[in-house]
């Protein structure tokens, strides 16, 4: 399933997928129940007959993707599945892909969205200008490339910004007016002392921790400039 969807927008949604359903040599006997089961899950069926060029484009995305699963593969390669799409249609389409894993098929993604590699992925490659930066599970990218994300609210601007950077096992500290963001690296052992510093100056006023999320992790890994 390329990144543009490739349909012949001037054929209804059954003609692209009888169209394809021959170029991939399905018998006749089995194409109609085919096409009409891959129009019921993507839920196209109502529009079965309509020109692909009265559908919106999480429509089109979706029939796209009935397309590439016509003929039942065992492994399926989706560039940017959801892009342009509206968030009814993406949660959609990731119903679909991950009811294919649980079928035991392979579906390999490309995607600039972190929260969609998230959600459907059981393993991550990360690459940047062509090179592979590093390829493991969300989670133990987490645990290896950052600790955890400790976010302060202060009264005003933290006194004790200098002190936590100096702390042993603190990777990264960033000020921003009285919001204080602290990575970590490692575990949660440093956590303790960075809410003792804090507090002891009177100025804490809400705390959070959270894991970093594979945005964070990206940039790190990447870096933050502009790309073309």
């Amino acid at each position: 399933m390329p990144q543009e969807t490739a349909l012949y927008e001037e054929l209804s949604a059954w003609d692209n997928l009888d169209f394809h359903a021959d170029l991939f040599g399905l018998a006749r006997q089995e194409k109609k129940a085919r096409i009409t089961q891959m129009l019921d899950l993507v839920q196209l069926q109502e529009r079965k007959r309509s020109r692909v060029s009265t559908f919106s484009g999480g429509m089109k995305r979706r029939l796209a993707l009935a397309r590439a699963l016509l003929h039942d593969p065992h492994l399926l390669y989706l560039d940017e599945p959801t892009l342009g799409v509206d968030v009814q249609s993406r949660r959609a389409i990731w119903d679909y892909i991950l009811s294919l894993h649980k079928e035991g098929k392979t579906v390999l993604i490309t995607t600039n969205y972190l929260e969609e590699a998230q959600a459907l992925c059981e393993r991550i490659a990360i690459i940047d200008h062509g090179k592979l930066i590093a390829v493991d599970t969300p989670e133990h990218l987490k645990q290896t490339y950052a600790g955890l994300v400790v976010e302060l609210q202060t009264a005003q601007p933290s006194a004790a910004a200098d002190d936590i950077r100096r702390l042993p096992g603190v990777k990264e500290v960033v000020q921003e007016g009285t919001s204080l963001r602290v990575t970590t690296q490692g575990g949660s052992d440093v956590v303790p002392q960075i809410i003792t510093l804090v507090t002891g100056a009177g100025e804490l006023r809400q705390i959070a921790v959270r894991e970093p999320t594979l945005d964070e992790i990206f940039l790190r890994l990447t870096g933050t400039a502009l790309r073309d």
